[in-house]
């Protein structure tokens, strides 16, 4: 939950919005306020999608089907809009204050397995209503489970049918398809029909995540979308680290044959007595909470503030005041991928396949100490209340030093893994700026370090503001020289003028002045290096960004794109591709343009590439000024070609006055870039 932006309206339909909760593809997704004081999570629909010819009819069509699902664990939705007359659709949907099982497992480790169960059950009641209603949710995954005090909540119901994958194989008039690749079923990879087996499938992959927080179908590189849905379809799950009592049962849900899975009746009644707590472990009826006390006492922390939000907006816009307390992890019925728990349809950058327990959390703030989780899981307890949050705070301690990792079989790592201390998020302060922060484990010894997108789970990604402020300086001093040489190249060009009047010149002057020239050369060569050299850090810099932004939507990697920069001719081609590549997937999600449309700042990037090649073009011709100027004098026949002499100064003075608008080029381009991929990072916080 973060402020409204100063574009987002003050009301929609007739809820009043207070905060952000999320933004995927479809849409952003606003905590929003109705008339008797009810608290709704609201998804308004981009137009990207809203102007599909015939959307708004199935978006009416799903959305009253979803309406008359009824379920205890299921958000249902309670009102929507389709949008006639050219407005945008919303739906609206009741909010679940609540903390996801993928920011949960993150935080604190996985669940034990009485918890694993119990929210097994839950989903499998939740999906046998879906089921029941001759409708598949497509996309279960541990984004989209919300979890709260009386249990589990199954988000995103609804919407996800408006952005699927048809029977046939091809792709709906929406142009996306609903899914994250780590927990895809491999008929709905393969695009084959679907079924409710599909969504057994994804519960199965669920209790792997809740369980050991891995991917059921584990890959090296997470944010390779077809390495793991190649590995959904040929590969066995990873099952070594499920609790037992558990392990037939995901093995099941898990079959590449979805005849061979249980249905969700089956599976409710398989796992019931996790939810009656009559199963071995759980104690007696209704002794124990259903979740572990430091994670329930965070879902109850989460729901209490979320419930007091009130209206949440950046210092110095209107609305009212907003609350400094973080809304952690609360979220409706759709929150985001990118931002709160389960957004519908989210863009590249947020659908990484659900990466195990990496995902991206906001840097936590220092909680009261406990005890690490064990292997198995949290420690149990018998009671909790919500009052247990204000628990003096203390910093976490360090895992401690354990030996160097070793190699088993597969080339997996032996080394035991380290426990997850529990702590209690803390929000930034609404009216603070989003910039980048120390990373989470770069510890400096100051509470309260504001949140960074750029920290220890995505470590690929690093801030460019600081390469970003020494270029500011670089070409600054470069535009001052190229001034400069502009004056002194005309200085030359006065000096041959006079000498071609009075047709003589003394050959200690012409020395001198080509001295001059090959100095002025040699110091534009240190120059160039001394700005050039930052140039391609801070580029290198927001390739690799962007990767992570837009994993595997790049047409060069990044060694390439670094060093196309050197190589003749296609230095003048393949960078500026490269930099269109960077900007599109830096652009933050609300600000991109409608499909088939050109993306903003293309405009800019154009007209600066285009000065970088013709830039590039007049210092190749520059270095080239000192030896036309002393073969225009020849000392063997006594000749001195003052013609010659002066077309050279003029075109050096030309030349560099010529590389003082692509130098502010330059100096904007790293600006805009630099302001974007700022933007981007902060919509991926958690």
């Amino acid at each position: 939950m973060w402020p409204l932006e100063r574009t987002d309206p003050g009301r929609i339909g007739p809820y009043r919005l207070l905060a952000r909760l999320g933004e995927g593809g479809m849409g952003t997704v606003f905590l929003a306020e109705g008339g008797r004081g009810e608290r709704v999570a609201l998804k308004s629909i981009r137009h990207g999608y809203a102007d599909e010819p015939g959307f708004r009819a199935r978006f009416a069509r799903e959305i009253e089907t979803a309406s008359m699902v009824r379920a205890e664990g299921i958000a249902q939705v309670v009102d929507s809009e389709p949008g006639e007359g050219g407005q945008r659709p919303w739906v609206a949907t009741e909010f679940v204050p609540g903390l996801s099982v993928q920011r949960l497992v993150a935080t604190q480790g996985p669940l034990p397995a009485r918890s694993a169960g119990a929210l097994a059950a839950g989903l499998a009641r939740a999906l046998r209503a879906v089921h029941a209603a001759g409708l598949v949710h497509r996309d279960v995954k541990p984004s989209n489970i919300l979890l709260t005090v009386e249990g589990p909540r199954l988000i995103d119901f609804g919407v996800a049918r408006l952005v699927d994958v048809s029977t046939d194989g091809g792709l709906t008039r929406t142009g996306a398809s609903v899914g994250s690749p780590g927990y895809m079923s491999p008929e709905q990879v393969l695009g084959r029909s679907l079924s409710a087996a599909s969504d057994i499938f994804g519960l199965g992959g669920v209790l792997v995540f809740a369980t050991t927080g891995e991917l059921p179908f584990p890959v090296e590189d997470t944010g390779n979308h077809h390495a793991l849905m190649f590995a959904v379809v040929q590969r066995d799950p990873d099952l070594g680290r499920v609790p037992a009592e558990l392990r037939d049962t995901v093995a099941a849900c898990l079959a590449k044959d979805p005849a061979e899975r249980p249905d969700a009746s089956a599976l409710a009644e398989r796992l019931g007595a996790y939810a009656d707590g009559s199963a071995e472990g759980a104690g007696p009826p209704g002794g124990d909470p259903w979740l572990p006390a430091r994670a329930l006492a965070e879902v109850a922390r989460i729901s209490g503030r979320a419930i007091a939000q009130g209206e949440w907006r950046r210092e110095g816009e209107g609305g009212g005041a907003g609350a400094s307390g973080d809304g952690g992890r609360s979220a409706g019925a759709f929150g985001g991928d990118d931002h709160a728990a389960g957004a519908s349809g989210g863009d590249g950058d947020a659908r990484r396949a659900g990466a195990g327990p990496v995902g991206r959390a906001r840097p936590p703030a220092p909680a009261a100490p406990s005890p690490p989780p064990s292997a198995g899981g949290l420690a149990q307890a018998p009671t909790v209340t919500a009052a247990s949050a204000s628990a003096p705070r203390v910093p976490p301690r360090p895992p401690a030093p354990g030996p160097p990792p070793g190699r088993g079989p597969a080339g997996r790592s032996t080394a035991p893994r380290p426990s997850r201390p529990h702590y209690v998020r803390r929000e930034p302060i609404p009216s603070a700026p989003r910039r980048f922060a120390v990373p989470p484990g770069a510890a400096d010894g100051r509470a309260g370090q504001p949140s960074s997108p750029w920290g220890a789970h995505q470590a690929a990604l690093r801030s460019p503001e600081g390469l970003a402020v020494v270029l500011y300086w670089l070409y600054g001093f470069y535009i001052v020289f190229k001034c400069v040489a502009v004056v002194v190249h005309l200085g030359f060009a006065e000096e041959i003028d006079a000498w071609a009047q009075a047709d003589f010149a003394l050959w200690t002057d012409v020395d001198r002045l080509v001295a001059d020239a090959s100095t002025l050369s040699t110091v534009e060569a240190l120059v160039g290096l001394a700005v050039g050299v930052p140039t391609l850090c801070w580029f290198w810099r927001v390739r690799s960004n962007a990767e992570v932004f837009a994993p595997g939507g790049h047409r060069y990697p990044p060694g390439m794109a670094v060093g196309s920069w050197f190589i003749p001719v296609a230095g003048w081609i393949i960078p500026g591709k490269v930099t269109f590549d960077i900007w599109d997937a830096s652009i933050p999600s609300r600000e991109r343009a409608r499909p088939g449309q050109r993306q903003p700042g293309h405009g800019l990037l154009a007209v600066w590439w285009t000065f970088t090649v013709v830039c590039g073009v007049a210092l190749c011709v520059l270095f080239l000024l000192p030896g036309v100027l002393e073969g225009a004098a020849e000392r063997e026949n006594g000749v001195i070609d003052f013609d010659r002499m002066l077309t050279a100064t003029r075109w050096g003075a030309f030349l560099n006055l010529l590389c003082i608008p692509g130098a502010a080029l330059f100096i904007a381009v790293v600006s805009r870039l630099t302001d974007l991929q700022v933007r981007r990072a902060a919509d991926r916080r958690a």
